[in-house]
């Protein structure tokens, strides 16, 4: 989450965050690689390739944000966000986002057509703050969803 502060901050949405682009030194700390879907924020929040126009559709589908799939509104840093909140529930859960799908072009249908997000544990089953936490990435309404910095603040993190 830090790295991705960091790259916010530096105009960069990574947009392939998952667990497998996420990397472990030997000394425990974690870093994001494979760019080779990044773009460069143009505007204040809007991701374009590098001849201006709106990016296209990248990233592997179990991570991908509904606004990645259905292009109805630009990528963003929030995009990352709902990336890195579906490898948080894959690293709580142990399971891929919709690993009770078929295929990615159901997982596609859901995040465009049917409107529905991956399916947090209930606070029953997860502690409070680490499901909240995670629910929060995964907020459907991009204007909803929060960004790094905040996420950073979560009382999940400081626990």
């Amino acid at each position: 989450l830090q790295g991705l502060a960091f790259l916010h901050a530096n105009r960069i949405v990574h947009r392939d965050v998952k667990p497998d682009n996420v990397l472990m030194s030997c000394d425990g700390v974690l870093k994001l690689a494979d760019f080779g879907s990044f773009k460069l924020i143009a505007g204040p929040t809007i991701a374009r390739t590098r001849n201006g126009k709106v990016a296209t559709l990248a990233g592997t589908p179990a991570y991908m944000s509904p606004e990645a799939v259905t292009g109805v509104r630009e990528v963003t840093a929030k995009t990352d966000i709902w990336s890195f909140g579906c490898t948080m529930l894959h690293l709580v859960t142990g399971r891929r986002p919709w690993h009770q799908l078929d295929n990615e072009w159901a997982v596609l249908y859901n995040l465009g057509v049917s409107r529905t997000a991956p399916a947090v544990p209930p606070p029953d089953d997860l502690p409070r703050d680490a499901h909240d936490f995670i629910a929060r990435c995964l907020r459907r309404n991009v204007d909803e969803r929060p960004g790094a910095n905040e996420l950073l603040a979560h009382p999940f993190l400081a626990n």
